[in-house]
């Protein structure tokens, strides 16, 4: 169906032409058209303000279920790059009954919570929060190939019911199961937006490469707190004051223009962090060649587990900035 088609059926179920053209704006957020429709067609025949609202003859139709899978993506990154108002009231409501509860909850509810709120409304997550890292944004090399992403996740959001909107993706998320949702909803050449995007999310948390936390930490510029795991593998244990772990944050995005990101794990997996980045020419400053060594031979280093790790948890620095 083309947006025409769509407004034109939402003037036939408001009968008011001017308020269905705003409403119109509003839906291109909620994803499809297809979707978007039954969306507005449900509320609406539940809402007292639409009861004598008549919808329109006709039946939908299907392309929106059988265009093309590239089309599908141009579809998604389509709203995100078109959002920035407060979307309609189905995906608002999902949002509110999953923050609106005071207990502290799971990890990875939380993220699925921020997931909703930010990619429903057409906006990206902020590279520094954990969903970011979760949801594999971290495996996306452009901002536009992140829109495509965050377009998916709002597209298979819209298309699951409430409640399961949110326990659907949070029970994927937590069993390492969200490529096979993406394949089960149909979005399966969502592993056309990163040749890594598949294995990160089909991998279990303690078994993903370190160099995926790298990554996040250089995009998250203000950061001088590594984390522990990032200490042990790429040399920040030896910073001694934050513009050190400014420097070496900066080595590290030199070594990713020139390097795939697992070219850059292999040489920390073999403790030749210094030689790759020499031999790549990128250029190290003498006094910081000291920072770029981890625990090799150590069979822990290079990967997201727990062990050894004990000597990494406290603060890199006694004085702590205030925020």
């Amino acid at each position: 169906m083309t947006e025409t088609e769509l407004q034109e059926r939402l003037n036939g179920l408001i009968r008011d032409a001017s308020f269905a053209d705003e409403l119109f704006v509003l839906t291109g957020k909620l994803g499809f058209p297809r979707e978007a429709y039954s969306t507005l067609v449900s509320v609406a025949s539940k809402s007292q303000a639409f009861e004598n609202a008549a919808e329109s003859n006709g039946s939908l139709s299907s392309a929106g279920r059988t265009q093309q899978p590239s089309r599908k993506l141009e579809e998604a990154i389509h709203l995100q790059q078109h959002g920035g108002r407060t979307p309609s009231l189905p995906l608002k409501l999902r949002t509110e009954s999953v923050t609106a509860t005071r207990k502290p909850e799971p990890r990875t509810k939380q993220e699925v919570a921020l997931l909703i709120q930010t990619a429903s409304r057409g906006h990206l997550l902020p590279k520094h929060e954990s969903a970011w890292y979760s949801f594999g944004f971290v495996c996306t090399t452009t901002e536009e190939d992140e829109r495509r992403l965050a377009g998916l996740y709002a597209v298979l959001i819209q298309e699951t019911d409430s409640p399961d909107s949110f326990r659907e993706p949070q029970h994927t998320l937590e069993t390492c199961n969200l490529a096979t949702l993406f394949d089960t909803k149909g979005y399966g050449n969502f592993r056309e937006l990163s040749p890594h995007l598949e294995t990160f999310l089909t991998t279990p948390a303690e078994q993903r490469p370190t160099v995926w936390r790298l990554k996040q930490f250089i995009h998250d510029t203000n950061n001088a707190n590594p984390p522990a795991s990032l200490r042990r593998d790429y040399g920040f244990k030896y910073c001694r004051q934050r513009d050190e772990v400014t420097r070496l944050k900066a080595i590290y995005s030199k070594m990713f223009e020139k390097m795939g990101v697992m070219e850059v794990h292999s040489a920390c997996v073999h403790g030749r962090l210094y030689e790759t980045a020499k031999r790549e020419g990128v250029t190290i400053q003498a006094k910081d060649a000291r920072l770029m060594k981890n625990d090799y031979p150590s069979p822990f280093v290079g990967f997201e587990n727990t062990a050894g790790l004990e000597n990494y948890r406290k603060p890199l620095f006694k004085k702590q900035l205030k925020t």
